[in-house]
């Protein structure tokens, strides 16, 4: 039986690498077909994030009405990631649920307000109180000897205080308690009449504005106080000072310990070095600065168009003032401030404009209600809008269609 069955065998000679090369080849073809896919995805992810990226919105959703009581004179403001609001009556620091983490009362006929990082200060314009508060509630208070003019906090609750009397300038360094740490006079008729201050988030390093005008000639003095080891064996503590002629400084900011920003009527000044500021950068501007506007990462101004006087120009900057983008604003406006990711918004009363970093308008709105103030929400389409009255927790619409 094995014998006859052996005529009906053949021996199959298998060719191992022809079967290898077939299976290589129908790998790689799967290889490219996934490659196509996901290039493809790729692709439309990409074109669906640059849609939205650009689109400009002008509906919203309402997720959540809360409601709220402030007077007609209250002041908005972010602080620490919460909702901070006065008023001539007092101060009340709440989440944005509107939910009270603490409130702080006083009676002041104009508040000035300065905040750095956990600690915010309020202070009488042309009074004599100052209040000292971090997210906790009050830390310290001051009672100066002559008017205010201006405060400035630290991130160590450390204020400085530009004071006046009979036409004489006068600055002041409390701690957070209320102490008096250093108090001095300006000498006025060597700089000027003092305009501006600004303080360092470590509390040593002050910068003074001072303007001189004389026989119809105009110059600007800013002059650097270093209240730290490396200004006490300088005269009066000033271990800096620059002049500028034909123009005015009226505003300053430190933006850490290392950057100061002036704000010029003609040019932007940007000041490095945390024990004796030197010159970085001078910034040309061509038409008068309406407005400025920062956060940690940007600083930003808004000019007349030199086309249209009426027009109005935002350019925004890094902090080594390298311009990052600009862009027409399409309302008038009574405030502009950064939200979150960078974003800016413009508001009046009943108008909203709120723009990429990029330069794109990313919403506008008409409000029938009192708008306050906007903050950004959880999500790229998710804000808070203060109205009058109450806060709506909103989401930007895809499609216009009724509210």
């Amino acid at each position: 039986m094995t014998k006859k069955s052996s005529k009906f065998l053949r021996e199959v000679k298998i060719d191992w690498d022809e079967i290898e090369r077939k299976v290589r080849e129908h790998k790689k073809k799967k290889l490219k077909q996934a490659a196509v896919i996901a290039a493809c995805c790729v692709a439309a992810f990409a074109l669906i994030y640059i849609f939205f990226q650009v689109k400009t919105y002008d509906k919203y959703r309402v997720l959540n009405e809360i409601e709220r009581s402030d007077t007609q004179a209250t002041e908005f403001t972010q602080f620490n990631g919460n909702i901070l609001k006065y008023s001539n009556d007092g101060a009340f620091y709440t989440d944005k649920k509107n939910n009270l983490i603490w409130n702080q009362t006083f009676e002041m006929q104009e508040p000035l307000m300065a905040s750095c990082e956990d600690y915010v200060a309020f202070a009488d314009k042309d009074g004599q109180d100052i209040y000292i508060m971090n997210t906790e509630g009050l830390q310290g208070r001051v009672e100066t000897t002559m008017p205010i003019q201006n405060v400035q906090v630290s991130d160590n609750g450390t204020v400085a205080v530009l004071m006046q009397n009979q036409g004489v300038g006068y600055i002041a360094i409390y701690n957070s308690q209320g102490e008096c740490l250093a108090e001095g006079a300006l000498h006025m008729e060597n700089t000027g009449y003092p305009m501006e201050i600004a303080l360092s988030h470590n509390g040593e390093m002050l910068a003074v504005s001072s303007l001189d005008v004389n026989e119809g000639n105009v110059k600007t003095t800013v002059s650097f106080y270093n209240f730290g080891a490396a200004g006490q064996n300088e005269i009066d503590n000033i271990v800096a000072s620059y002049s500028y002629g034909d123009c005015v400084i009226p505003e300053m900011l430190y933006v850490n310990n290392n950057r100061m920003i002036a704000f010029g009527d003609n040019s932007i000044i940007i000041y490095s070095g945390s024990q004796e500021p030197k010159e970085e950068k001078t910034i040309s501007v061509k038409s008068e600065i309406k407005s400025v506007f920062y956060d940690q990462s940007y600083f930003g101004i808004v000019v007349s168009d030199k086309d249209n006087q009426n027009q109005r120009k935002m350019i925004v900057y890094d902090m080594k003032g390298k311009e990052k983008t600009e862009a027409d604003l399409g309302i008038g406006y009574d405030d502009i401030y950064f939200l979150s990711d960078h974003e800016i918004c413009v508001q009046n009363s009943n108008q909203c404009e709120i723009y990429t970093m990029h330069g794109i308008r990313k919403f506008k709105s008409d409000f029938d209600n009192n708008l306050y103030y906007v903050t950004s929400g959880s999500g790229f389409r998710n804000y808070q809008f203060l109205m009058e009255g109450v806060t709506e927790q909103v989401r930007l619409k895809f499609f216009s269609s009724a509210r």
